[in-house]
């Protein structure tokens, strides 16, 4: 059986939700289709999508595969396909061998691969993305092809360490790959975009800024972004579904030294909305924090409207597939029944993000769309806006 997430792009692109759990596969096909939201004129600016198209490609480390988005011209971007990437290709050979043949759980995205880059003087400038527990590279699809839209490169690679490919592989015995540092990682991923940027006849030659980067992450991820703190040429770190705090050593992270942006949900179960005001507290000024009042955990991860009614654990249990406990609470944490789609959440995100960046690369001549104001426009999505600047 296969299921396919489809996306279709008229005048303004949809958005569909990556995954979790990729292992899923429903007896029924899954086809989501959607149409401008009412009122979508109105919603606020950064979450609408930008001037440029999305392209995506992936390059290649030694150990891990890179996923990088980035901005293209509407003409070059008419007529081309949705790239798509399959979900069953992220699980463990021995899950697949459950799945009737030929399975599929196919995820189309709002960038198509390949395309030719838009140029701009001084290039684009730089976002590493970092995906959570039970991630993969494409998982913030959503955000990372909308950001694209607005001017950004957005690079996302393989957590490999915390991958579901890896989680599941262990959760049935097999063992873990050998362990490299998240920020490591990242700090790999980030010269090699750069050296893309670099290299002659490259697609991404001459269209990567630069002399600074932002960073942002889901979860995980999230702590991630603000581990990354002291790398050279931050301008940013923005933690979704993160709040710093780290279970093993019960302590908070050392904050960065440059401007935050938490988003969160105030319905995440996994990491406590209490736990994320407790690290926009601790965090140096100057601070932000967006709570989106009825989303959860998977709501910021982008993986809710998978699967229809029963979302992904039902699709799991339907198939009578093995998921750790500690999956199905990623999978499902804040997911109504049926799930939307788009999730309600994913327009807050982009507007909270994209204006974060915008005002962190000095772009913005002054912050635009950071303001209550601006956020009551997503009603009747509740969204918390708060600042501490000393």
């Amino acid at each position: 059986m296969a299921v396919r997430l489809t996306r279709r792009r008229p005048a303004a692109p949809r958005r569909t939700a990556g995954a979790v759990l990729a292992l899923l596969v429903a007896a029924v096909p899954l086809v989501g289709v959607l149409g401008t939201p009412a009122g979508a004129a109105k919603a606020p600016k950064y979450s609408q999508p930008g001037p440029y198209a999305a392209g995506v490609t992936t390059l290649d480390l030694p150990d891990r595969k890179v996923e990088v988005w980035y901005p293209v011209k509407e003409k070059a971007a008419a007529g081309a396909v949705p790239a798509s990437f399959d979900l069953i290709q992220k699980v463990p050979p021995a899950i697949v061998g459950l799945l009737p043949a030929g399975a599929s759980v196919v995820v189309e995205t709002d960038a198509s691969r390949d395309l030719p880059a838009a140029q701009r003087k001084g290039g684009f400038p730089l976002v590493l993305m970092a995906h959570g527990t039970a991630g993969y590279r494409e998982q913030m699809h959503f955000l990372a092809s909308h950001l694209a839209s607005w001017g950004f490169v957005v690079a996302s690679p393989d957590v490999t360490e915390r991958s579901l490919g890896t989680l599941l592989g262990t959760f049935l015995g097999t063992p873990a790959p050998p362990a490299v540092d998240d920020v490591t990682t990242m700090r790999a991923t980030e010269a090699l975009v750069r050296a893309e940027g670099d290299r002659a006849g490259g697609p991404l030659e001459d269209r990567v800024k630069a002399d600074r980067v932002a960073i942002t992450g889901q979860s995980a991820g999230g702590n991630t972004a603000l581990r990354y703190g002291a790398e050279p040429g931050l301008v940013t770190a923005i933690p979704i579904s993160a709040s710093g705090y780290s279970s093993q050593t019960g302590t908070y992270v050392t904050f960065p030294d440059v401007p935050v942006m938490f988003v969160t949900g105030a319905a995440d179960s996994v990491v406590p909305l209490a736990n994320v005001q407790a690290g926009f507290g601790a965090a140096n000024a100057p601070t932000r924090l967006v709570v989106i009042d009825a989303a959860g955990h998977a709501s910021m991860a982008g993986i809710c409207p998978i699967g229809g009614p029963g979302g992904l654990v039902g699709l799991a249990e339907t198939n009578k597939l093995p998921v750790p406990d500690g999956l199905k609470r990623l999978a499902s944490d804040g997911c109504a029944n049926p799930a939307p789609d788009p999730d309600p959440a994913w327009a807050p995100i982009n507007q909270a993000v994209t204006a974060q960046l915008r005002d962190a690369f000095g772009i913005d001549k002054r912050p635009k769309g950071l303001n209550q104001r601006t956020f009551d426009k997503f009603a009747p999505v509740a969204v918390q806006y708060q600042e501490r600047r000393s």
